[in-house]
């Protein structure tokens, strides 16, 4: 038998200790060898005081999905945000749920179609080993989910909770698909539907007599609805299309490496590019088209929730020239408090908040003393978001955000409502005896997509 090498995990651990490289991301192979350096590395690196944020295994017959998550950091952390500042103001309202404490659970939505349901199952399960079919949870029962950005999520999820009758509150675009009752009767969509955006992109060409076009589009719901609509409008007003480029939304390995790229130099009469996607959609774009094409031409980024694309320029220096000049859409919106409570936060605050606390270490480079990784310096008592001015974006209300702020208002005034039901038809009851089921709360947003 071969003595076991050890050389490969102390290689990594000598390339950690000289940048300070305190915290790391595993990425293994879920096989037996990935499974052995994994479990030689953690040795390792618990002596160092090194610290893993994530570790991710890899089904041996899957492909890589490239560039997935670029830029996430961004925009998924102020929903957090807007998440703890909601349940805040709600905890604190002597009017709203008295004498209730609304408390909540945080699950990875993963951007990948075989990790859809693992949240959801790991909530139903609360356990490592996921059992179909069953709901083995018996405390801090939640009485409902608010889910996200992606309609395809919302919709491979929602098959799953209704099974147990869970309502499902959504904060991203409204879409028509979400909005089947006949499906999904116990979904709600916090956003209204709406046709302003393709009005507002036909409003911007006939205004600059741009009748010549160019689409880029997220090859996902959302991205094929606005496709629909405004190839419609386009029509209506003379408007030639001349070509249509749809992404892949997980970053297929054939797309990053150009296979059936449109070659944007090809098309010189084009007077402008209409773009409709997400932030990792910009990204993985650009890194392609950057050396496929130099040439500068006007861009209408389409989706209205890119609001973060100025904290996504300071750190891709080279997507200022590319999109430079660009018209996008936003909606000025506005939480009350919301910026104050943001300029107030400390590093002391959500002691076991990995995230909250890997937020200090990526832009501050400093440790809460709760999580001290390592050699990392103790963060400042009065550090705050005011002293860096490259990450002021987090305090700008986005719309998912007021979304999101609107959905946890809903589940609360909904909860609010079963609770004051059921106390005036069973006032004489032990609460603690008659525990509330999540489908006999009313709609938390019977109005929305009317």
């Amino acid at each position: 038998m071969s003595p076991k090498d050890t050389a490969l995990t102390q290689g990594v651990i000598s390339l950690l200790l000289p940048f300070v490289w305190n915290w790391v991301w595993l990425l293994v192979a879920d096989d037996l060898k990935g499974k052995e350096f994994l479990s030689d590395l953690k040795a390792e690196i618990a002596s160092e005081d090194i610290c893993v944020a994530y570790t991710e295994k890899l089904p041996t017959n899957c492909k890589i999905q490239l560039m997935s998550g670029v830029g996430e950091k961004w925009k998924n952390y102020q929903y957090l945000l807007t998440l703890y500042f909601a349940i805040e103001e709600i905890n604190k309202d002597a009017h709203l749920l008295p004498n209730v404490t609304l408390g909540f659970h945080l699950y990875n939505a993963f951007h990948s179609h075989r990790r859809t349901l693992e949240g959801p199952l790991m909530w139903l399960s609360e356990r490592s080993e996921f059992i179909p079919n069953y709901k083995c949870k018996t405390q801090h029962k939640a009485l409902g989910i608010i889910a996200g950005i992606r309609p395809e999520f919302s919709a491979a999820i929602g098959t799953l909770l209704e099974l147990y009758k869970i309502p499902q509150v959504t904060y991203g675009l409204f879409h028509s698909v979400l909005n089947d009752k006949d499906t999904f009767p116990s979904l709600y969509q916090i956003s209204p539907q709406e046709k302003a955006l393709t009005q507002g992109v036909i409003f911007l060409l006939l205004h600059f007599g741009w009748k010549w076009v160019g689409l880029i589009v997220a090859d996902d719901l959302n991205g094929k609805e606005f496709l629909s609509d405004l190839t419609a409008e386009l029509a209506s007003e003379d408007i030639c299309v001349a070509f249509t480029e749809r992404i892949p939304t997980y970053m297929k390995v054939d797309f990053y490496f150009g296979v059936g790229l449109v070659n944007l130099s090809q098309h010189t009469k084009v007077n402008v590019h209409v773009f409709y996607g997400d932030i990792d959609d910009v990204l993985i774009f650009y890194i392609q088209n950057e050396i496929i094409s130099k040439r500068k031409k006007m861009w209408i980024m389409a989706k209205p929730r890119i609001v973060y694309l100025q904290s996504v320029f300071y750190k891709w220096i080279g997507l200022m020239s590319f999109f430079e000049g660009s018209f996008s859409f936003s909606k000025n919106r506005n939480i009350p408090g919301f910026k104050h409570f943001i300029q107030a936060l400390t590093p002391s605050q959500y002691p076991s908040d990995i995230y909250f606390h890997k937020f200090w270490l990526d832009n501050f480079h400093c440790s809460p003393s709760p999580l001290l990784c390592g050699v990392q310096e103790l963060c400042p008592l009065n550090i705050s978001l005011k002293n860096k001015q490259e990450i002021q974006v987090v305090m700008i209300t986005s719309e998912p955000s007021v979304s999101i702020w609107n959905a946890v208002y809903a589940v609360a005034h909904a909860l609010h409502e079963m609770l004051l039901s059921q106390t005036e038809i069973d006032f004489h009851k032990d609460i603690n005896q008659d525990r509330l089921l999540p489908w006999q709360g009313p709609t938390p947003c019977q109005n929305q997509g009317k």
